[in-house]
């Protein structure tokens, strides 16, 4: 079933049409090479009628001839000519073979009769029709003699003789090749189109939001690259895998109303072949290395796969503290050269996938929550298992991974309805494989902005300029200040995620306003930025940018005096 499933997949991603042209191809080379070859020679033979005097009997002698001719072309069917040429020749068949190689054909409004004899070869086709001729001539003669002798009515002469060089046929392996590969363009073209309309897998990420009816929070291309090892930086950060984990990463972050809404999540597929472990695995790594303390924890305690994953050895985990052998506290593992905690799927016990449903499952889970900012869950499959819809119910948001074009459009919709069912949250869906992997090429660039410290002063603002007004049209034509926004959070306001200002070690206030003063256009500078998803911007020296932080209270007027500006 999977090397058929394997087939189909190539199928439907293209390669059909390529395949049975190739198939074609080789078959009609075969074909070619496997069957005998022919020779086709031909010799034309011209009909005479009695010579008359008078322009009128001219003519009623050609339609006699011609009438002849037709006639004549009938007689190289009869074994009785076959056997004569047989003999001449010593050939080793009978006169039925030989006549089955014989044609003939009178030249429509001439007196010529065309003769064909096909052989295995060259030289034996050319003898065989050269032989026909020569017997047919008397054939023909001893027919139209009259009973009481005379001359013949007609007379038979040889008008070319057949020649082996001039034979045709031989190998047809160009031709026969020929139509191997377009009919098998052809039967390809043929199976692409079938397959297309009985294809009911998840082929786009649009597809994949439509069944699920949910936002793609990323589409994961595939890694062969990597291997089956979790995230390396930096040795992987310029990956467009890794910038894929990045993006699956802030759209959990802005999944909720608040920035902190969302700290508990469950990673689930419809199937096993899909790699909901390695993507929770990848997603716990980037939101540990963007100062977030997770917990990545391996639900999946009917086959867990986290522990090689990160190269770590099995040891006692979650069904462990389910069954009360041992408390959370001490199954937490640090993993290795990562600021990320572990919890292990622990040992594979009878009943422990039951316990899921319990009620101490849902206290570990609660208080794992309370001790990290995030807390990712691997789930086993939907489609299996009842696991996954109950983790949902108790977690903060779920994510659903589905596979290109192995993924069906019914296993997605039963996932979709099994989480809905259990009152799970589901945040949005991640398309994995589609593509391959490569590297994400640029610049990431930034502005760098002073902030005033906490007791300055407020500063207004009386430069009589309306607002927005600021750069000047001659400046600004010169060169242009790109700024990033802030994302838009579920509410539709702006929103600012304060673990990425508590890391940079800058804060903004709820609402603010940034006045430039003194702005000069500056070459661009390339810096590094923590957030790898900030849409691209330009780069400011600290030294050549100045900005003052409004607060609102202070927003009386958008007319400030000149004075107060420039202090």
């Amino acid at each position: 079933m999977n090397a058929l499933s394997s087939a189909a997949r190539i199928l439907r991603r293209g390669w059909a049409i390529p395949v049975f042209a190739v198939f074609g191809l080789i078959l009609g080379a075969f074909m070619a090479m496997s069957s005998p070859s022919s020779y086709t020679s031909t010799t034309v033979l011209f009909i005479g009628s009695p010579i008359s005097a008078d322009s009128a009997g001219a003519y009623q002698g050609d339609l006699f001839s011609q009438q002849r001719a037709a006639t004549y072309a009938q007689l190289f069917s009869s074994d009785d000519l076959a056997v004569k040429v047989i003999d001449d020749l010593g050939l080793p068949m009978s006169g039925h073979e030989l006549a089955s190689q014989v044609s003939a054909a009178a030249v429509e409004k001439t007196v010529l009769l065309q003769v064909s004899v096909t052989d295995s070869t060259a030289e034996g086709s050319a003898g065989i029709a050269n032989a026909y001729a020569k017997n047919f001539a008397q054939y023909v003669g001893q027919l139209e003699t009259p009973n009481g002798g005379g001359r013949p009515n007609t007379s038979v002469q040889v008008v070319t003789e057949a020649n082996a060089e001039d034979a045709s046929g031989g190998s047809n392996l160009v031709m026969m090749s020929l139509f191997g590969l377009v009919g098998g363009l052809v039967v390809g073209v043929g199976v692409r189109v079938l397959l297309g309309r009985l294809d009911r897998s998840v082929r786009s990420a649009s597809m994949l939001s439509a069944v699920a009816g949910v936002p793609i929070l990323a589409t994961v291309p595939e890694s062969a690259s990597r291997g089956s090892h979790a995230l390396t930086f930096p040795a992987d950060g310029g990956t467009a895998y890794a910038e894929s984990i990045r993006k699956l990463r802030t759209g959990i972050e802005f999944a909720g109303p608040s920035a902190d809404a969302i700290r508990s999540v469950l990673v689930t597929s419809p199937r096993y072949s899909e790699p909901a472990g390695c993507l929770a695995a990848d997603l716990a790594i980037v939101l540990s290395e963007a100062g977030r303390r997770v917990l990545l924890v391996d639900g999946d305690l009917r086959s867990p796969s986290l522990d090689s994953y990160l190269g770590m050895t099995p040891a006692a985990g979650f069904s462990d503290v389910l069954a009360g052998a041992i408390p959370l506290v001490d199954v937490l593992v640090q993993v290795p050269g990562r600021s990320l905690t572990l919890l292990p799927a622990g040992s594979i016990r009878s009943g422990s996938a039951d316990a899921i449903a319990s009620t101490s499952a849902r206290q570990v889970l609660v208080e794992a929550t309370e001790k990290f900012e995030y807390t990712i869950i691997v789930g086993p499959p939907l489609s299996l298992y009842s696991d996954s819809a109950v983790i949902g119910s108790v977690v903060d948001g779920v994510v659903l991974v589905s596979t290109q074009s192995i993924s069906s459009v019914d296993e997605v919709e039963g996932a979709v309805t099994t989480l809905r069912a259990a009152g799970a949250n589901l945040l949005g869906a991640v398309l994995a494989g589609a593509g391959r992997s490569g590297s994400v090429k640029g610049r990431s660039r930034v502005i760098v902005v002073d902030e005033p410290s906490v007791n300055e002063p407020p500063v207004k603002d009386t430069s009589n300029e309306p607002v927005g007004a600021w750069p000047p049209v001659e400046r600004g034509a010169a060169a242009q200040l790109v700024r990033t926004e802030p994302d838009m959070g579920s509410t539709g306001k702006n929103e600012v995620n304060k673990h990425d200002s508590a890391d940079s070690g800058e804060s903004f206030a709820d609402d603010v306003r940034i006045d430039f003063d003194e702005w000069e256009p500056a070459e661009t500078e390339e810096r590094y930025t923590r957030s790898d998803l900030d849409s691209p911007t330009v780069a400011i020296p600290r030294s050549m940018l100045r900005t003052k932080v409004v607060p609102k209270a202070n927003r009386s007027s958008d007319k400030l005096s000149t004075d107060e500006r420039q202090g």
